[in-house]
């Protein structure tokens, strides 16, 4: 399966995550921004989910395996990737429009 998985890709996805952190961090504080973020990050178990329910009941024992590892090989690093500019984002926010905590990050 990852063997079409080309480093191109790769940094497609990665590219995806930090801009879609970012962009989720430049949102007005709220629970609409905090459920986008928490959905956000967990991207990589609902696509194991979606594989996972897609299987032939034949093959459940090696798919399991296969979304154990694609959970912990991948929801690591798109976390990392999302986290970390969603958190620049928002303190560069924060900064820039005296905009805190308090009054609405």
């Amino acid at each position: 399966m990852f063997d079409k998985l080309i480093a191109q890709e790769v940094w497609h996805l990665a590219l995806l995550a930090v801009v879609g952190g970012a962009a989720i961090g430049l949102l007005p504080r709220s629970r609409v921004r905090s459920v986008l973020f928490w959905i956000w990050a967990l991207t990589p178990l609902a696509v194991a989910a979606a594989a996972l329910g897609v299987t032939e009941a034949g093959q459940l024992g090696s798919s399991l395996s296969f979304v154990g590892f694609f959970v912990l090989a991948s929801l690591l690093p798109w976390v990392g990737l999302s986290l970390l500019p969603y958190h620049l984002v928002r303190r560069l926010r924060q900064r820039q429009f005296g905009v805190g905590p308090r009054n609405g990050s």
